[in-house]
């Protein structure tokens, strides 16, 4: 027994022996039996000591949910939606999603108390049209240890006509029983609200609400003396018990808590503990297990100082023991959670900058353990931040603190990770604040969506670029014109279209291919970009047909763009097949006439088309001109 130990317990023997002066100073000082009364008066010390035990036991489990919480609120409180399903019917493909938790964010999401969709299907929650897409996404998660995507419609209250649409990423558990869904809000149509719901679990006070039972232990003999309330805790009257032993007790005791007991029990009549204390399960009479807090000290000991009776309570603590299984459980299930998502998820505390909780995830995408970044200074980790970015988190984080409570935000961003390279982050993120509302600490989750933003570009690039020439397509061609020429009507700038032509391209085709026709088109694009300025605008119009945009010029100066283009080619040579093949242009150019009110983009493409018309007529290899009656160049 360590000093403070003993300290406490003689304090709490003090304690104990001034009650029992206070409550019985009425009964006799003496009595006829002196070893009668010194077991009274043990048994009364003994109780008072309970009493105070008892409330010190309820502070120390008040006490131990603390770090629950803690996982409770960054899960509960989450931007992000989380959901764990089970497979209903075991079979593995899971064709019976069942919902087994689900934390605050998706309650506020669909609209509907969470504790009515445990146990509930999950496909309820989606719309019709997308259960099929649901139930293929849901098997794919199942089949293997890759993360799936899929996005599909929920319904709002199970309303029909209330629908969002949200993007599910999913990762089935390491044991393939479970699946752990993250949800996210894609329909922009509302920002969520995150209420923060201040709650906390406390263990069920047993004071004046359960009976004691006492029990009283011949060491030698092995009898044992219980009360009433003892039995009637287990569900039996005495005379069930009768006859009354030590194996009573041991007979409806767990097995497994039974070693344990005998272990503590020989260490305290070795003295190596102030007194016995277990927590132990005993055989209720209909069956179930019973959860009791058993303590005991010895009050009679021998001449030689051998222990010969023991007295002891027992109380029922089932309540406050399946509270506290279900807290253990529920912290394993939302460690699980936030330590195996997809995205990595953080706590901040805004008034030392410290991270408070970063989970392993954030290992997995930036290369950097927690306790890396922890030992890092706010001015340290701004410096993976990239520098282009760096001016855009901060006007997000401004306008963040100033913003409603409860109200989720997002940023993106590059990060440098630990191999040297920048990869793009997805920062979603939310604030807890104070009774004055000021922010207190910043809960957020951190996903690597490079691949994403790569899909992205290349999305845009094949939306914007003629696959075959590089140059930009029609559709991206006329965007950028119209916007030129808004600009230039605008501002009273100049401004000429060149309507170009490759010469004799389809006789290229009949004679060596589509394929000699492409390298004809490619050389050709690679012409023109070289021979004119990065603020023109060029593009494939389809087949041989080409735009060029020339900003600042009339249609004099456009020409000598033109043309310098049109003799840059015919230097060119091309071999397609051991034959030399070259290549001339016809081009028809026309300017925007700034005295007209309105003016398009299609009526200069119009004009330039007559005037390439004219070229062509004119013997191709040449170039035509609105201010000129004739075409400049050589016959073709």
């Amino acid at each position: 027994m360590d000093k403070h130990s003993g300290a406490k317990s003689t304090d709490l023997r003090r304690r104990a022996e001034e009650l029992v002066a206070s409550r019985f100073s009425d009964q006799p000082a003496k009595s006829t039996e002196d070893d009668l009364r010194r077991m009274v008066h043990e048994l009364r010390v003994r109780l008072i000591e309970l009493e105070i035990q008892n409330d010190e036991h309820i502070s120390e489990r008040k006490e131990s949910s603390a770090a629950l919480q803690e996982y409770k609120e960054l899960y509960d409180h989450s931007p992000v939606s989380y959901v764990i399903l089970r497979d209903g019917n075991r079979t593995g493909d899971c064709a019976d999603p069942i919902i087994m938790q689900a934390n605050q964010t998706f309650e506020h999401m669909i609209r509907i108390d969470r504790s009515l969709l445990t146990d509930r299907r999950f496909d309820m929650l989606v719309a019709p049209s997308d259960r099929v897409t649901f139930s293929s996404f849901i098997k794919k998660v199942f089949a293997g240890p890759t993360p799936q995507y899929c996005e599909v419609a929920l319904l709002r209250e199970l309303n029909a006509t209330d629908v969002l649409r949200v993007r599910m990423e999913g990762a089935v558990s390491h044991d393939g029983q479970q699946c752990r869904l993250v949800l996210i809000d894609v329909t922009q149509r509302r920002q969520a609200e995150a209420a923060v719901r201040e709650s906390r679990l406390r263990l069920a006070s047993i004071t004046g609400v359960n009976p004691i039972g006492s029990w009283e232990w011949n060491i030698k003999t092995g009898d044992v003396i219980f009360n009433q309330a003892w039995a009637q805790m287990l569900g039996y009257t005495m005379e069930e018990l009768a006859p009354l032993s030590i194996n009573t007790w041991r007979r409806l005791t767990h097995p497994d808590d039974l070693k344990h007991s005998d272990e503590l029990l020989e260490h305290y009549l070795g003295e190596e503990l102030p007194y016995y204390d277990c927590e132990c399960r005993m055989k209720h009479k209909d069956g179930h297990w019973v959860w009791v807090r058993d303590r005991g000290r010895v009050i009679t000991r021998s001449y030689d100082d051998q222990p010969l009776l023991m007295f002891g309570t027992h109380v029922d603590i089932t309540v406050q023991k399946n509270a506290e299984l279900a807290l253990r459980d529920s912290e394993a299930r939302l460690r699980e959670v936030l330590e195996n998502s997809l995205d990595a998820s953080y706590k901040r505390n805004l008034q030392t900058n410290d991270y408070e909780y970063l989970s392993p995830v954030f290992t997995r995408i930036s290369g950097y353990s927690p306790d890396e970044m922890r030992s890092m200074s706010i001015t340290e980790a701004s410096g993976f931040i990239h520098p282009d970015d760096l001016p855009t988190i901060s006007r997000a984080l401004r306008a963040s603190t100033m913003g409603a409570s409860g109200a989720t935000y997002e940023m993106e961003y590059r990060f440098k990770h630990k191999d040297g390279q920048y990869r793009w982050f997805l920062d979603r993120y939310t604030f807890m604040r104070d009774a004055e509302d000021k922010p207190l600490a910043m809960i957020g989750s951190v996903g690597d969506i490079t691949e994403r933003k790569r899909l992205e570009a290349e999305l845009q690039q094949q939306a914007t670029t003629d696959v075959l020439t590089g140059v930009h397509n029609r559709r991206h061609f006329l965007y950028l014109a119209r916007t030129e020429l808004k600009r230039s009507l605008r501002l009273r700038y100049p401004l000429a279209v060149a309507l170009i032509d490759i010469d004799n391209l389809k006789r290229v085709n009949d004679t060596y291919g589509h394929a000699g026709g492409d390298r004809i088109l490619a050389m050709f694009a690679q012409v023109c970009k070289a021979n004119t300025r990065d603020i023109d605008v060029f593009g494939r119009l389809g087949g041989d047909e080409f735009a060029l945009l020339i900003q600042g010029t009339d249609d004099w100066q456009a020409f000598h763009i033109v043309e310098r283009v049109r003799m840059a080619l015919a230097e060119q040579q091309v071999l397609i097949d051991g034959h030399v093949v070259t290549i001339t242009i016809s081009a028809g150019i026309t300017d925007l006439d700034l005295d007209k009110e309105f003016e398009s983009i299609e009526a200069l493409l119009d004009r330039a088309d007559r005037l390439l018309y004219q070229a062509k007529e004119a013997g191709r290899n040449r170039t035509c001109v609105t201010a000129s009656p004739f075409c400049v160049g050589e016959p073709a």
